[in-house]
């Protein structure tokens, strides 16, 4: 059989697999679609924040109380229209087609958006909401994390051109052990697992959308503001337990994918991060996005790059381009402060 067909039969059994779930949730070359979303998003306004403080946890800060605030920091001034140049720049140059920003201050609220409400698709980034129904029906189920299952077969490997360790067939691994191959390593067999054994550990990641009241395009389509909320909801410990929400965090920050946001940071700031591609066998667009929290000290911050292109190496440097210049902007307000 032709390598061209194998493929296509690949990519037909996946669809079938996700769609019983009323979503395509792989990445490289699969298209993502949750159609059964219809709220929009809550409205999203400036604020001052009260939060707890507590030095024994390292990437949340849980909120207390959320008050209204000015549209800009009093240590924090916009830097949007620049950043818009920036984007500007990088698109004459090539390097991607389009892109869309999306940052916010974590711990005082002010954000703002370029390109906000463009649409893409989300690919590999869902994965972080179904770890988020996992660690959720965990709190209530505290055996689920050491559940055991075997990975006997795999359809998935070497189809994302950002690649990382795969797991070994006929290994026994753990729902945690899943959990953390599918957000560190963006493994999509983890993925496949977890959604594979989802209903009988009572597992429904439309849970987890429908509560936080996010809601994406029929299509499956999401904006930066959209999925910005996952990482919202668990710096803020609002959806998961304080310890879960720490527990995520921690699994992204040890993402292998160091092309994007990661580059675009000194070495010894944290950053919890996704990346999602987007592309497909016999098409040359490409979309590849790079969302998380970056940690600069005491004074963190929300990034979520989506952009469109024709080559995954220029889209990943401008990612990291976009990132090294937020970073610089961030740095040069607040480091003398």
């Amino acid at each position: 059989m032709p390598e061209n067909s194998k493929k296509t039969q690949m990519v037909s059994r996946k669809n079938s697999i996700f769609w019983s779930i009323g979503s395509l949730l792989l990445g490289a070359g699969i298209m993502f679609f949750l159609n059964y979303f219809t709220n929009g998003l809550p409205s999203i306004t400036p604020t001052e924040d009260i939060r707890i403080n507590d030095a024994s946890y390292t990437y949340i800060n849980p909120l207390l109380e959320c008050n209204v605030g000015s549209s800009i920091s009093d240590e924090l001034q916009s830097f949007k229209g620049d950043l818009q140049e920036e984007i500007n720049k990088l698109t004459k140059q090539g390097e991607i087609d389009s892109a869309a920003v999306y940052f916010r201050d974590m711990n005082n609220g002010p954000w703002f958006g370029i390109n906000e409400t463009e649409e893409f698709f989300p690919a590999s980034l869902l994965k972080v909401p179904v770890a988020m129904a996992y660690l959720k029906q965990s709190e209530s189920n505290p055996a689920l994390p050491a559940e055991k299952i075997v990975f006997a077969t795999s359809t998935n490997q070497n189809v994302e051109y950002f690649a990382s360790t795969p797991l070994k067939l006929g290994a026994t691994y753990t729902v945690n052990d899943l959990i953390k191959a599918m957000v560190v390593n963006s493994d999509n067999d983890a993925l496949d697992l977890l959604l594979t054994h989802a209903d009988a550990n009572n597992v429904d990641p439309q849970d987890t959308f429908k509560y936080l009241n996010v809601s994406l395009a029929q299509s499956g389509m999401v904006t930066v503001r959209q999925y910005a909320t996952f990482f919202r909801i668990l710096f803020n410990s609002s959806y998961l337990s304080y310890d879960d929400s720490e527990k995520l965090l921690s699994m992204l920050a040890q993402s292998t994918f160091t092309e994007g946001l990661r580059a675009g940071v000194p070495a010894n700031i944290p950053v919890a991060h996704k990346f999602g591609e987007q592309w497909t066998y016999t098409g040359t667009e490409r979309e590849l996005h790079d969302c998380g929290i970056v940690y600069y000290p005491g004074h963190p911050y929300l990034l979520c790059v989506m952009t469109e292109g024709s080559d995954f190496d220029a889209m990943a440097s401008a990612i990291s381009d976009i990132s090294f210049f937020v970073y610089k902007q961030v740095d040069s307000q607040l480091k003398n402060l």
